[in-house]
């Protein structure tokens, strides 16, 4: 991350700044150790904040000590009024770039699974879900089930009470049923087991929400770091695409997974300031999952996949009555979304293996179309692992896209795709612009191409 005249350098470990004033002559300033995995690092108002995640064991070191000299003293973690399966404990903390000194900290409980941080300009968001279990789940719907006699369901209640991993607990459950089921004729056996079947997956389908849930923890960043609320919403969003802060209200794209597959995608709007539920579109893209989000301004823009590609446009303007608006399917897939002007968003992804770009226009909601697309003989793509691998310029209406071992240079004008150039760096990992130059980096150079004629100008051989 660079802010002003440092550059902080993010390690496996440790965290350490450099002075970068004389770009010929950088000078490491500090370095300081860093426990536990680092979950993200944001950079604004000059501040650097990162969120550090350090599992929860048997026995819980006190206090809880992310970075050297920043602890956190366990009667100050924050944890929610509902119980969670809590496997780890957060905490976000503010460093001074040119310093390295830890400005405040604050921590707070959660799981280890499907982590998204988004910041705001007054607010730091962190998700975690909680796991589905299986166990459970068919725990809650045998429970439910008419079928089911009083003597199996009290040996259920005294197996849920056991002190077993979700595997063990999912075992013994489904053992207490085999038994059940062996002491019944054929001919019963067979008319009880089709009516468990039919009931267990009447209740999954008409309680899935309830059994994959995200928590959403809301950090002030104004005047020092403070857990400000807590909320949560079913499913499991994807990354920080999937969250954004608009207008005084938070919109999170979650999946809903469930036993059978047969997942679902929703949309919720929170009150920003509480984290209360305001509003929701559910059931979009059924057996799919979503593979991109995007929103831009009162629309959110979303992907879906598992054999078809729809793209989602769902209205936000009334964050108490959102709307889905449009629907597009298309072949393949977009991991990756990007707007290019208020009437097209560019989609990053596959179809049959290659590499594909494609423009949507979206200029009518209730109805977007396809302005163009390309499928380039390419098998992947880095952008697909990391959006910091993708770079528009709209000054020239082009992007950088790396594909396969080349950077590619597309041009988007007049709502087509076009490749002006290929840059050959030995394997291309991301692209610049200054000026009218576009700098393009590999493994073992770096490329400086002509954005006016798109001749490569200048190349620089990387050492080491």
């Amino acid at each position: 991350l660079l802010v002003g005249d440092t550059l902080v350098v993010l390690g496996p470990e440790r965290v350490v700044g450099y002075d970068v004033s004389t770009p010929s002559d950088p000078t490491r300033e500090w370095g300081r150790e860093r426990n536990g995995s680092l979950v993200a690092a944001r950079a604004t108002g000059g501040q650097v904040y990162l969120v550090v995640r350090l599992p929860v064991g048997p026995s819980p070191e006190c206090p809880v000590e992310s970075m050297s000299g920043a602890a956190v003293d366990c009667g100050d973690i924050y944890r929610p009024e509902e119980q969670v399966p809590v496997d780890g404990t957060y905490v976000a903390m503010a460093l001074d770039p040119a310093t390295g000194e830890v400005t405040d900290r604050v921590g707070f409980v959660g799981t280890r699974r499907v982590t998204a941080v988004y910041m705001s300009s007054e607010s730091l968001y962190v998700t975690y879900t909680e796991p589905f279990d299986r166990g459970e789940v068919y725990t809650e719907a045998l429970l439910a089930a008419d079928s089911v006699p009083d003597h199996v369901k009290e040996r259920l209640r005294e197996v849920d009470g056991y002190d077993l991993s979700s595997r063990a607990h999912y075992y013994e459950v489904e053992a207490t049923v085999r038994n059940w089921l062996r002491a019944l004729n054929e001919t019963e056996r067979e008319r009880v087991s089709e009516n468990l079947t039919t009931e267990v997956e009447s209740y999954v389908s008409n309680n899935s929400r309830n059994f994959t849930t995200t928590g959403i923890v809301r950090v002030d960043v104004g005047d020092g770091l403070a857990v400000a609320a807590h909320g949560t919403v079913p499913g499991r969003p994807l990354d920080q695409f999937s969250l954004d802060e608009h207008d005084g209200h938070l919109r999170i794209a979650t999946t809903v997974p469930s036993v059978d597959r047969e997942t679902e995608n929703d949309l919720y709007t929170l009150d920003a300031s509480t984290l209360d539920r305001v509003g929701a579109v559910q059931g979009m893209g059924e057996e799919q999952e979503i593979f991109a989000v995007r929103y831009v301004g009162d629309t959110a823009y979303l992907v879906t996949f598992r054999r078809v590609d729809p793209f989602h446009v769902v209205d936000l303007s009334d964050p108490s009555d959102p709307v889905e608006e449009g629907v597009l399917e298309l072949p393949g897939f977009s991991s990756y979304l990007h707007p290019v002007d208020d009437e097209t968003v560019l989609g990053v992804g596959e179809e049959d293996g290659r590499v594909k770009t494609v423009l949507f226009d979206v200029s009518d909601p209730t109805d977007p179309t396809i302005a163009d697309s390309k499928v380039y003989e390419r098998d992947w793509s880095r952008v697909s692992n990391t959006h910091h691998a993708f770079t528009i310029d709209r000054r020239h209406g082009v992007f950088f896209l790396p594909a396969g071992e080349e950077g590619l240079v597309v041009d988007y004008a007049n709502e087509s795709l076009a490749v002006e150039t290929t840059v050959d760096v030995g394997g291309a990992v991301r692209a610049r612009y200054v000026g009218d130059y576009l700098y393009v980096f590999g493994r073992s150079e770096i490329a400086v191409v002509d954005e006016t004629t798109w001749e490569r100008t200048a190349t620089v051989e990387l050492g080491g």
